[in-house]
């Protein structure tokens, strides 16, 4: 279940609706007490919020596909001595993203010292 999926089904019964079947529930079911009420609708809400957050947080790109021209890019950019953070922002992908697909078209190797993940307090 996604949660999409929960804050739908949370919505529904908040509103008193059968998530399942779309008919109305009867006013003397649990889900119709205030505090139920509200705890539902908190949920639902919390849902929503954790999705616009995580949108916000995951790059543009991550997940797509490379297209033949955003690799010969990437590798450009590597090649002329560009940060791997900077790279990352550019083609709207990860930081780990970058690295593996450097990795995986034979420019870095997977464990080298460019592949791991800055120390803290370095750029």
């Amino acid at each position: 279940m996604t949660p999409k999926e929960a804050q739908f089904i949370l919505e529904n019964l908040a509103h008193g609706i059968d998530p399942v079947t779309g008919t109305a529930l009867p006013d003397d079911v649990i889900f119709r007490a205030p505090r139920v009420l509200l705890a539902l609708l908190m949920g639902a809400q919390g849902l929503e919020i954790l999705a616009l957050e995580n949108r916000n947080l995951v790059p543009a790109q991550a997940g797509q596909p490379w297209t033949p021209d955003e690799e010969r890019r990437l590798l450009a950019a590597f090649d002329s001595g560009i940060d791997i953070k900077e790279i990352a922002k550019w083609h709207g992908r990860s930081r780990g993203g970058i690295t593996a697909r450097l990795v995986r078209l034979g420019r870095i190797e997977e464990g080298s010292e460019i592949y791991a993940k800055p120390k803290r307090g370095e750029k």
